[in-house]
Order: C-alpha cells, then sequence, then structure tokens
C-alpha cells in the first residue's frame, strides 16, 4: 500500500479528533456544569472540573492537529513519522479500549479507539525505509 493512501487514513483519524474537540468543549461543559450543579457541588470544585474539562478539549484539539501533521509527513515518508503514528495511535487506542469498558461501559470513549485505529493500524505499514533526512 502506497504511502499516500496510509497518510489519508492518518488525517481521517486526526481530523475527526479535531472537528470532536469543539463539541466536547460546549456541549460536554454545558452538560457537565449541570450535573454538577444538580449535585450541590461547590462552585470552586465545579469552576476547578470545567477548566480542567477545557483544557481536555483543548488537548483533543491539538492531538488532532499532530495526527494531521502525521499524515502529511507520512505522505512525504519523512524521518520518525512511522514512530510517531504508532505512539500516537496506541495511545488513543489504550484509552478508548480502558476507558469504554473501565469502571464500567461507556461506549463514547470508543471514539477514541477508533480513531487511534486509523492511526495505528497505517502506522505498522508505513515504510521503515527513512525519507530525505536520512
Amino acid at each position: 500500500m502506497r504511502n499516500t493512501t496510509l497518510a489519508a487514513f492518518i488525517l481521517v483519524g486526526g481530523s475527526l479528533l479535531l472537528i470532536a474537540s469543539p463539541v466536547h468543549w460546549f456541549m460536554g461543559n454545558k452538560m457537565l456544569g449541570n450535573k454538577l450543579l444538580a449535585t450541590n457541588t461547590s462552585t470552586e470544585v465545579i469552576d476547578s472540573v470545567q477548566w480542567i474539562w477545557n483544557f481536555l478539549s483543548i488537548s483533543m484539539a491539538l492531538l488532532g492537529i499532530w495526527g494531521m501533521f502525521i499524515a502529511v509527513s507520512a505522505r512525504k515518508n519523512l524521518r520518525y513519522v512511522r514512530k510517531q503514528a504508532l505512539s500516537l495511535g496506541s495511545g488513543l487506542v489504550l484509552f478508548g479500549t480502558w476507558g469504554a469498558f473501565k469502571p464500567f461501559f461507556n461506549p463514547h470513549l470508543a471514539f477514541f479507539a477508533l480513531v487511534g485505529l486509523l492511526i495505528l493500524v497505517p502506522g505498522f505499514f508505513l515504510s521503515k525505509e527513512q525519507g530525505p533526512y536520512k
């Protein structure tokens, strides 16, 4: 399989993660705030949890952008791209799998495993021979 095709799968994975981050930010932040207000949680705790939620949303966007950079580098067969795809994909698959089944079934976190597979699987097929930066 050509690196262009593999890069397309990685690009889709990174793009999905980037597109999901604003949804995570806006919809999740509101739902989380409403749930915490319903449990009579103090405003300091609610603010802290929402700041963490915001950080996670930004981190999702940055991971998606990193995936998109990996896709561009994979297409050009640049140095270390295989290791990056395997690292990012493995992390997302492990988090998504663990999160989907522990401590209870949470199908929303399985999204991360699917995105991770879009990055991880092509990473196995990327050329081991390094590109122009030998």
